[in-house]
């Protein structure tokens, strides 16, 4: 009697996993150079490392690679050479992530401190205060403005005081490249004048009827 024996091969290939990497917001002025790539966590997910570049728009439609500063807007980053630690699965594709530059932030050095924390109405022009503000990341002229209860020109210098209230000033810069418009504020109050009464004497009659007004 022969026995014949039938042997069945099964070949199983690694499961395709797509290689994407973590969208990424930074400001402006970074370098390409300083960026870290994660890739995108997946379940399961066995892409460890990765390599990666950034492009102005999704590759390879555009093929020429942004290098140094990042400046402002939105860009595409591709990535390659993937490290896949289990051995079940391959890199079946990789997939542009978003990269977003955004503007930088401003700041300003002011002399608000050095401010009354109130003014009377009626302080003459010489008296009245006069601020100033620079701002301390990229140029732009710094404009002057004030709410409805004071005025002030274009060199900081308050004008009037038009009633009793809060008198708020801004200093405001506008967006220019990669720079963020911003603006800082400082308030006093303004007081009103203080009255006086005076008093005058008189002589008078005794049993006599007067009317006071």
């Amino acid at each position: 009697l022969d026995t014949q024996s039938n042997v069945l091969s099964l070949t199983v290939d690694a499961r395709g996993v797509p290689a994407q990497p973590q969208d990424i917001s930074i400001v402006a002025g970074t370098l390409t150079s300083a960026l870290t790539y994660t890739p995108v966590v997946t379940s399961p997910q066995y892409v460890t490392s990765i390599s990666c570049k950034v492009y102005n728009s999704t590759y390879p439609t555009d093929t020429t690679e942004v290098t140094g500063t990042l400046h402002l807007g939105s860009y595409k980053v591709h990535c390659y050479d993937g490290t896949v630690t289990n051995s079940n699965y391959v890199i079946s594709s990789y997939v542009d992530g978003n990269l977003t530059v955004t503007a930088i932030p401003r700041t300003f050095t002011t002399n608000f401190a050095t401010l009354a924390s109130s003014y009377a109405i009626g302080t003459t022009y010489p008296s009245l205060p006069t601020i100033s503000a620079t701002v301390n990341q990229g140029v732009g002229p710094v404009t002057y403005s004030a709410n409805s209860v004071c005025a002030v020109n274009s060199s900081g210098k308050v004008t009037n005081l038009y009633m009793a209230g809060t008198c708020t000033l801004t200093a405001s810069v506008a967006a220019s490249g990669d720079y963020a418009a911003g603006s800082t504020s400082v308030s006093f109050q303004i007081t009103g004048v203080p009255r006086t009464l005076s008093w005058s004497t008189a002589t008078l009659a005794l049993g006599t009827t007067y009317q006071v007004s």
